[in-house]
């Protein structure tokens, strides 16, 4: 190759390189992948009413089962619970953190566990939450409607089976209302 065409070359890709870095200068990592839009919901969807536009928090893992059946839905009415005795099991336990300038959330946890109990666990603050949606392993999917619910710092009883199943993961809409705060799910047998 020539010099002249190799210097030019150069140019081009560092001018190209300069423009785009002048052009996210000021925005968040991520900025790109930060709009706003309804939740992919399967047919079926058993909530009738429109859904919040959210942001998704993409999972690190990717959900092994899709929801093939939903169950009927389940009205949330808050039980609070005590910390579990310490004789129970908690078969696994994940949370993420959120903050009220994310406005509405879309959370993945990946359990993956086999549990008779879900605990959901909010800590930090309050949140408002609109649903949960637990994939059991066989596609059996169980939503929770919260309807927008404000949910004190604590465990809450989330679901309890009448035997052991297996969770695939869990979706939750979920908002921090004043601090940032931590939404997590426990499976406990």
């Amino acid at each position: 190759m020539e010099p002249s065409i190799v210097v030019a070359l150069v140019l081009v890709v560092g001018f190209t390189a300069i423009g785009s870095a002048r052009a996210h200068r000021g925005r968040r990592p991520g900025d790109w992948m930060r709009q706003r839009g309804p939740s992919a919901v399967a047919r079926g969807w058993p909530i009738r009413r429109p859904l919040v536009p959210v942001l998704v928090r993409p999972s690190r893992i990717a959900a092994r089962v899709a929801p093939l059946s939903f169950l009927p839905p389940i009205e949330w009415g808050e039980v609070v619970v005590a910390p579990p005795p310490p004789g129970r099991v908690t078969a696994w336990q994940g949370d993420q953190f959120i903050s009220p300038e994310d406005g509405w959330m879309e959370l993945m946890l990946n359990c993956n566990q086999t549990a008779s109990t879900l605990l959901l666990d909010v800590g930090g603050g309050p949140v408002q939450a609109d649903w949960a949606e637990i994939v059991l392993a066989n596609g059996d999917t169980q939503v929770v409607d919260f309807d927008q619910a404000t949910l004190r710092p604590g465990l809450h009883s989330l679901l309890t089976f009448s035997r052991a199943r297996r969770v695939d993961h869990v979706r939750i809409v979920a908002q921090a209302t004043r601090n940032s705060a931590r939404t997590g799910i426990q499976l406990a047998s």
